[in-house]
């Protein structure tokens, strides 16, 4: 499969909210009066180490299937009038 890739840093971003929970993480922890729900959210920042690996150049594939297609069709096209004998 030909995928897109990104080899430079990328940034992730995202949050979510969830209903109160009475579990805490921390023994010491204490409860939000009047709180309904719980917002997170969070960063992480991907910074690719090492050498990268060589790209697959999509381009180039889809120019082959392209290429496949057509003979394809034309094969059709050719044998579209003539009569198949089934014994």
């Amino acid at each position: 499969m030909c995928k897109g890739s990104n080899s430079g840093p990328m940034l992730d971003v995202g949050g979510s909210v969830s209903p109160r929970s009475n579990y805490y993480y921390f023994p010491n922890a204490t409860s939000v009066p009047n709180a309904e729900s719980v917002l997170q959210g969070y960063v992480r920042v991907v910074i690719p180490l090492g050498d990268t690996t060589p790209k697959v150049d999509c381009n180039r594939l889809y120019e082959l299937e392209i290429q496949r297609l057509q003979m394809e069709l034309k094969i059709l096209e050719q044998n579209k009038n003539s009569k198949i004998i089934v014994k």
